[in-house]
């Protein structure tokens, strides 16, 4: 059989005293491993499919989950890879509430990675859909076909960060980008990872080259926004954070919150979801914020995870969501909190942002400009799509964002739901 040899948060399967399976799947469960991480085997004879053979393959497949081995396994035998060689398969972390799970895995001795994400079979189902149906729009979908194993199901996909091991540890998610810093030292000033130009330059890639085709297969019409949102609202995850928020005052029309007179976010959400208008509808990826975005070792942008992209969305989500992740969940949260009011302020107007990036401050003058050197290009290009529609439609769109993200514990909650109070005053 095979050894598991433990790399946290890796896990490598490599060959001992390899013999063929006893049955095409053939489970036991390793005991000596802690019930919290508890690693399930499986052993399978892969099929020859062009010869109706059976020939003697046998894997172990290595999960945390029961059943998630399978699907691993599964991915890559239905879609005729040989996976008679070592692989590596280890967790990714990912951001959402949807529950799925991710692996990088790493094929044979040259380590080819893929991604294999795992999900209840209907998810997977529907994001299969969803990615056939763009990808003559977006160039970065590689998704094969998926398997189901009982209530899951897995997508096997093409690991966006390189062809090898070594360029996908030289890749980064842009998330990690933006804001990351290095270690500073002796009081230095802060040292970003990269250049705010090099920002610049790729969120200029992003919207003005990897977004090119699906936003020239765009036109206007007239929608629902409360159809439109449905997925980005999760209600049932925002009403509470705000009525938390505001305590008391969660029924008043306007209040002063952190020192701030605002319109209540809570009460002007039905008002914002309720209202029809029209708008840029075409290609999205409807789920893009900074954890979607793959810089691979050449420098070039990539988009990953199409679960939500839809032929005839608004575009306009394809840049809000991205300013509600650099704004509120990615920069840093020990903010001064006037300084803040500030900047939200600035940004209610469309050069707003503009303005930022020469922003005179405190301690955060260097994130600020950051800031603004990012929402620059993202609202240039926003503007493009926009054609000669008012601001408020970017606003409406940031704002029903915004209000359905105050579900994640990522967002820094009391400073989003002030700017919404803004956001509110401005488009009221």
């Amino acid at each position: 059989m095979y050894t598991l040899v433990d790399q946290p948060p890796r896990f490598r399967i490599t060959e001992k005293n390899s013999r063929p399976a006893d049955s095409p799947a053939q489970a036991r469960v390793n005991d000596t491993v802690p019930a919290d991480r508890r690693v399930y085997f499986c052993s399978f004879v892969m099929m020859d499919r062009t010869r109706k053979t059976a020939s003697p393959a046998d894997r172990v497949r290595v999960d945390l989950e029961r059943g998630h081995a399978e699907g691993i396994a599964q991915s890559f035998s239905s879609n005729l890879f040989d996976t008679s060689r070592i692989i590596t398969v280890r967790a990714l972390d990912r951001f959402g509430y949807s529950g799925a799970r991710l692996y990088l895995c790493l094929l044979g001795e040259a380590s080819i990675p893929f991604v294999v994400k795992i999900d209840e079979a209907a998810r997977i189902k529907r994001e299969f859909r969803a990615t056939r149906s763009v990808q003559t729009h977006f160039t970065d979908i590689d998704a094969y076909a998926p398997v189901f194993n009982g209530g899951l199901g897995s997508l096997l996909y093409k690991h966006k960060g390189g062809a090898t091991e070594g360029q996908i540890v030289r890749s980064a998610e842009l998330q990690k980008l933006v804001f990351g810093e290095r270690r500073p030292r002796n009081g230095a000033a802060v040292q970003f990872l990269v250049s705010s130009k090099e920002i610049r330059k790729i969120f200029s890639r992003l919207y003005g080259s990897t977004l090119e085709n699906p936003r020239s297969a765009s036109h206007p019409q007239k929608f629902a926004i409360r159809e439109e949102y449905q997925s980005e609202l999760r209600l049932q995850y925002a009403h509470p954070v705000a009525e938390s928020l505001l305590g008391n005052h969660s029924d008043k029309v306007r209040l002063k919150y952190l020192n701030t007179n605002i319109l209540n976010p809570r009460r002007y959400i039905e008002v914002a979801i309720n209202r029809t208008i029209e708008g840029a509808v075409g290609p999205v990826h409807g789920d893009l914020h900074a954890s979607n975005v793959i810089i691979d070792a050449d420098g070039d942008v990539h988009l990953i995870d199409f679960a939500k992209a839809s032929t005839e969305g608004h575009v306009l989500k394809d840049y809000t969501l991205m300013e509600c992740s650099l704004r509120f969940m990615l920069f840093p949260h020990h903010v001064n909190l006037e300084e803040q009011e500030s900047v939200d302020r600035e940004l209610l107007d469309e050069d707003g942002a503009t303005r930022l990036r020469s922003h005179t401050g405190g301690m955060m003058t260097a994130h600020y400009r950051r800031l603004g050197e990012s929402l620059d290009v993202i609202r240039h290009f926003a503007r493009r799509a926009m054609g000669n529609r008012k601001f408020d439609e970017y606003l409406l769109s940031l704002y029903v964002i915004l209000y359905g993200n105050l579900g994640f514990p990522a967002y820094n909650r009391h400073v989003a739901l002030r700017a919404l109070g803004l956001i509110a005053e401005r488009l009221a």
